[in-house]
C-alpha cells in the first residue's frame, strides 16, 4: 500500500502564476498537480506484481477464497490453517524485513510474490513435502526466515532439521523428517522445505518359527497428500525382502538359527531428499532369548601380606554383563574354589537382565599362612533356553618382606661397586614373576638421620634386583611391590630384623642396613671389632695385659676401657693409632679426645658435617663429666664398643653430638 507522498516544491512562488506541485511515492509513483489539476504517473516496475504488501488487493489476486480470508485478515487466516495440534501438512513461513527497502522490492516464495515497500513480516502458507524457492530482488540484508508448525510429536519424533532421527525406545522404528532451509543463513535467495514425518511399521521384536514372515509398511504422517516417493527396503543377511521398492512389503526369514540379530530399514526419496527409518532390536531364530555377554574383571593375582597388621586386604574387581536385547534371566558371581582365602564383597548376587550392567565389587584377601593356591571365580547366566558361563582364576601371592640372600647373620659389609642381590620374599614359588617392584635406598647422614629415599629402580619386572652402590655409606632398602591388578594391599616392604639383636640395640621390626665401605681397611677394622662381641676382656674392673704396643691395666682400679678397645682394634687391623696420653705419651687418646673435633689424632681426620658415615669409622660421644664413650661403626650405624658388662652393640650413634673420624686418604 503506498504511503503518503513526500511533497517537494522546486519552484518559487510568483504572484499571479500557477504553483506546480510534485509528489514522490515510495512505490515509485509520481503525483503532479498543476493549476489545481492532479495527475498520477504510475511507475513501471521491472517485475510482475499483484499489489503492494499483502493487502486485500494482493489476497484477491492470489486466492479463490479471498472473501473468506479478507473477513478474518490474511495473517490470522494463515495461523488458523496451520492450527495447533493439526496434522494437515501445512506450515507457516515468515519472512522478516528489519529495515524499509531502499526501493520497491520483489519478494517471492514459490509461486507467490509481493511487491514490498515497508519493513515488517510477510507470511506464506506452505505445504509439507514440497520444495519452495524464495528470494528478494534487489538483494538486501537484515532479512530472516522462520517456519512454524504446532503439530505435536509423532511416534516419539523430535522435530528439528532434516534427517534428525528420534532415537525411539528399543524395538521401535526411528522417525525422520522436519524443517530444512538451504542455505541455512541470511541469504536473499534459497530454498525451503518441511518434510512430513516418516517411519516404518509395525513394531516387531522377534521373528521365529511361528511368525517367520512379516508385512511392513512405510508411513507418512502430517502431509496434505501422499508424497510421490520412491522406496527402498533393506534387511540384513538371513532375511529376504520380497518387494524392496514398494511402500508395503513382506520380509521373511531364510533359515532359522538359534538366535540372531537383524536389521530392517526403509528409505523414502522425495525429490532431492531421503527419509530413513530403522527397526531397532529385531531378532530372529528358534530361541527368543538373546545371547548374554559376560565379562569377569578379576585380577590375575591378588597380593597378600603375611606380616601385615590388618586382617585383610582388598583388591578392586568387577564384572559386566549385557545382552543385545532385553531378556529375562539371572546372573550369579561366586567364588568356586579357594573361598577361604579370598571372598567377594560389594554388589554380589543375582540380577535380572533388562539392560547393560557394570557391577563394581571387591575381592577381600584374608591373611593366611597356609599353602597358597589359585582362587577360581565363576560367573553364570540362566534365562529362558540360554545359559552362559565364564570362569577365571586368580593367583594368591603372599609377600613377607625384602631379603638379601647373601647377607650373613651378623650384617653385610661390602666394598663399593660390589653387586648386592635383593629379593622380595613371596609365595608360591614362581609368583615373583607376577610382581612389579619399585626399589628405593637411603643413606645415613653425619647427624645421625637418614637422607630421603632415593629411587633405585622404577617399574621393575620381577621380585629381585641387583643393587650396586657406587659410594660408601650405611644404606637401607625398601621395595613397593604390586601386581597388575593393583589394590589397596600394596605397600612398601623393607629389609627388617626378624628378632631382637641379642648383643645390640636393634629390635625386631627395625630396618636392617647394608654397610658399604670405600676401603678395605674399614672392612678389616669392623670385622676385628665384631669378633670381640660378647667379650668381657675390657671390663672396667678387670686387669688388661699389655698388648698392641700399649701398657697393661691392673685389676681393681675402675678404668673405662672403651678407648683402649678401639686402640687395640686399630693396631690389630694394621692401622696407626697415636699415643697421646699418660707419662711419656704411652697411652691412647681418651674418648673425649676422639670426640673433640679440634683435637688432632695422627692421621685420623674428622668426618665433615655433610659427610656420610661408613662401617669401620671411629665414632665418639663427648661427655664433660666423664671420659666420654667411643666405638667402631658397624654395618648399620650402631657402634661396637666396650661397655659396662661386655663388648656389645649398645652404642647408639644417632646423636648429632657424635664425632666420626676416618683415616686421611
Amino acid at each position: 500500500m503506498p504511503l503518503l507522498p513526500e511533497q517537494r516544491s522546486s519552484q518559487p512562488r510568483h504572484e499571479g502564476l500557477a504553483t506546480p506541485a510534485i509528489g514522490l511515492f515510495r512505490n515509485g509513483d509520481i503525483g503532479v498537480t498543476t493549476n489545481g489539476v492532479a495527475a498520477l504517473l504510475p511507475r513501471v516496475l521491472p517485475f510482475p506484481h499483484d499489489g503492494f504488501g499483502q493487502d486485500d488487493e494482493w489476497v484477491s489476486a492470489n486466492f479463490t477464497n479471498a472473501t473468506e480470508i479478507q473477513s478474518v485478515g490474511y495473517q490470522q487466516w494463515v495461523d488458523a490453517q496451520v492450527g495447533e495440534g493439526l496434522t494437515n501438512g501445512l506450515y507457516k513461513l515468515t519472512v522478516s524485513l528489519a529495515d524499509d527497502p531502499p526501493e520497491t522490492t520483489f519478494l517471492f516464495v514459490g509461486d507467490l510474490s509481493v511487491a514490498v515497500t515497508n519493513a515488517g513480516e510477510y507470511v506464506f502458507l506452505l505445504e509439507k513435502g514440497m520444495d519452495y524457492d524464495y528470494g528478494i530482488i534487489p538483494l538486501m540484508t537484515n532479512v530472516s526466515y522462520s517456519a512454524v508448525d504446532d503439530v505435536p510429536q509423532v511416534q516419539g519424533a523430535v522435530r528439528g532439521g532434516l534427517r534428525s532421527s528420534s532415537g525411539d525406545a528399543t524395538r521401535a522404528w526411528t522417525v525422520d523428517g522436519g524443517y530444512g532451509n538451504s542455505p541455512q543463513t541470511e541469504h536473499a535467495l534459497g530454498r525451503v522445505w518441511w518434510l512430513p514425518f516418516f517411519f516404518g511399521s509395525p513394531d516387531v521384536s522377534h521373528m521365529g518359527p511361528d511368525n517367520d514372515t512379516q508385512t511392513f509398511t512405510a508411513n507418512f504422517v502430517d502431509c496434505r497428500r501422499l508424497p510421490a516417493a520412491s522406496y527402498l527396503w533393506s534387511a540384513s543377511d538371513g532375511l529376504t525382502v520380497h518387494a524392496p521398492n514398494a511402500q508395503t512389503t513382506q520380509i521373511s526369514v531364510d533359515s532359522m538359527p538359534s538366535w540372531a540379530q537383524a536389521n530392517v530399514s526403509v528409505t523414502a526419496t522425495l525429490g532431492d531428499h531421503d527419509l530413513n527409518s530403522c527397526l531397532n532390536g529385531l531378532t530372529y531364530g528358534t530361541n527368543s532369548t538373546p545371547q548374554v555377554h559376560l565379562t569377569l574383571n578379576v585380577p590375575d593375582a591378588v597380593l597378600l601380606n603375611s606380616n601385615a597388621v590388618s586382617t585383610a586386604k582388598v583388591v578392586a574387581a568387577g564384572w559386566t554383563f549385557w545382552s543385545d536385547a532385553p531378556t529375562s534371566g539371572v546372573v550369579r558371581v561366586f567364588c568356586q574354589s579357594g573361598a577361604h582365602k579370598v571372598r567377594v564383597t560389594g554388589l554380589v548376587g543375582e540380577w535380572t537382565i533388562d539392560d547393560s550392567h557394570s557391577v563394581a565389587a571387591a575381592l577381600e584377601g584374608l591373611e593366611t599362612s597356609t599353602a597358597l593356591g589359585d582362587v577360581v571365580f565363576r560367573m553364570e547366566f540362566f534365562g529362558g533356553d540360554a545359559t552362559n558361563a565364564l570362569e577365571k582364576s586368580t593367583t594368591i601371592v603372599q609377600v613377607d618382606d625384602v631379603l638379601l640372600p647373601s647377607a650373613p647373620a651378623d650384617g653385610l659389609v661390602v666394598l663399593t661397586n660390589t653387586p648386592v642381590a635383593m629379593l622380595v620374599d613371596c609365595e608360591p614359588q614362581g609368583a615373583g614373576a607376577l610382581l612389579t617392584t619399585i626399589w628405593h635406598t637411603r643413606r645415613l647422614k653425619a647427624d645421625g638421620t637418614f637422607e630421603p629415599w632415593q629411587l633405585a629402580a622404577y617399574a621393575h619386572s620381577g621380585a629381585s634386583l641387583t643393587f650396586t652402590p657406587a659410594q660408601g655409606g650405611i644404606y637401607q632398602v625398601r621395595c613397593f611391590a604390586s601386581v597388575a591388578a593393583g589394590g589397596s594391599d600394596e605397600r612398601f616392604y623393607v629389609w627388617e630384623l626378624d628378632e631382637d639383636c641379642m648383643i645390640g640395640q636393634a629390635k625386631k621390626g627395625e630396618l636392617k642396613s647394608i654397610g658399604v665401605v670405600s676401603h678395605v681397611w674399614q672392612q678389616t677394622l669392623r670385622n676385628c671389632a665384631r669378633d670381640f662381641l660378647g667379650s668381657t676382656a675390657y671390663l672396667s674392673t678387670e686387669a688388661l695385659p699389655a698388648q698392641y704396643g700399649f701398657p697393661a691395666y691392673p685389676a681393681g682400679d675402675i678404668v673405662f676401657k672403651c678407648n683402649i678397645f678401639v686402640a687395640h682394634r686399630i693396631v690389630q687391623s694394621g692401622l696407626p693409632c697415636p699415643k697421646t696420653r699418660g707419662w711419656f705419651n704411652s697411652y691412647p687418646p681418651l674418648a673425649n679426645d676422639w670426640a673433640n673435633a679440634s683435637y688432632e689424632i695422627g692421621d685420623w681426620v674428622v668426618l665433615p658435617s655433610d659427610g656420610y658415615p661408613e662401617p669401620g669409622y671411629v665414632v665418639a660421644d663427648p661427655d664433660p663429666d666423664t671420659s666420654g664413650h667411643m666405638g667402631i661403626l658397624d654395618f648399620d650405624g650402631f657402634g661396637i664398643s666396650a661397655g659396662m658388662s661386655n663388648v656389645n652393640r649398645h652404642f647408639d650413634t644417632d646423636s648429632s653430638n657424635m664425632v666420626r673420624r676416618k683415616l686421611e686418604e
